[in-house]
């Protein structure tokens, strides 16, 4: 199974889980907090502009980290800032 394949799956599981595959750990929270809270003002209003924010949110997460872990697989880096998280927890 490609990383391309394994980066996909996880993003459908879960927004943000796909990022995190690929190394970007703080797009990875980003997209999970905008994510949980689009998904919280569509329960909480019932409001369609929320429910199509949160969606689409959804599907750009995943096509986000579809063509980052296509990147990855070609040889080229993603253009990343320094990942806070990252330099911190390994020294």
């Amino acid at each position: 199974m490609s990383i391309c394949c394994v980066s996909k799956a996880s993003q459908i599981i879960c927004p943000g889980l796909g990022a995190a595959y690929n190394g970007q750990t703080t797009k990875a929270i980003v997209y999970f907090a905008v994510f949980v809270g689009l998904f919280q003002m569509a329960v909480l209003t019932g409001t369609p502009l929320f429910v199509l924010g949160f969606m689409g949110m959804w599907a750009f997460s995943a096509l986000d980290s579809w063509r980052t872990a296509q990147a990855i697989r070609s040889g080229v880096t993603p253009d990343v800032a320094e990942d806070i998280l990252v330099k911190r927890f390994s020294g």
